[in-house]
């Protein structure tokens, strides 16, 4: 019996080990096509709006914000966003999008054609939190299990789309 036991978890870990992450899934694409979409091309003065933490932050803050999630918005209205891969963690979401025009972090030792964006599902909403990490002007809303999820999320992006 015991040694039933023992094959079955075992095969329960095999199957973890071979679809990622444990605590990590895949996500809902269309909804979150949905958003990349409202942020690459929706109004200009509702960027904000798609921030998690936005209207709590200083106004320094806020322009800091703006500043990073403006890189998302598409040059021409043929261009657009393709959320490529996503994986979910309690509240979060960690995209991996394909933007075909110069994105965040070029430069920074990732694959250039695709960038990590980091939602939350909070309220009904959905909100841009980060790119691999949450946005440091917003990072101190997010603690204990909330922190253990998007560092899944980030282990998951590095691991599948940092250069080798």
């Amino acid at each position: 019996m015991l040694q039933r036991l023992q094959h079955a978890f075992l095969g329960v870990a095999c199957v973890a080990l071979l679809f990622g992450i444990p605590g990590c899934s895949p996500t809902d694409t269309k909804r979150m096509q949905a958003l990349l979409d409202q942020i690459s091309h929706g109004p200009e003065d509702q960027l904000g709006t798609f921030i998690y933490g936005y209207s709590d932050a200083s106004p320094g803050a806020q322009q800091v914000l703006l500043g990073m999630i403006r890189p998302l918005r598409a040059p021409s209205a043929d261009k657009h966003m393709t959320n490529e891969a996503s994986r979910s963690a309690g509240r979060f979401t960690m995209l991996s999008v394909g933007v075909p025009w110069s994105q965040p972090t070029q430069g920074y030792g990732f694959q250039a054609s695709f960038q990590p964006i980091i939602i939350c599902h909070d309220g009904g909403r959905d909100s841009v939190v980060g790119y691999v990490l949450p946005f440091n002007d917003i990072m101190f809303h997010f603690h204990g299990a909330d922190m253990e999820n998007i560092m899944q999320l980030s282990q998951w992006w590095i691991q599948t789309y940092g250069k080798r």
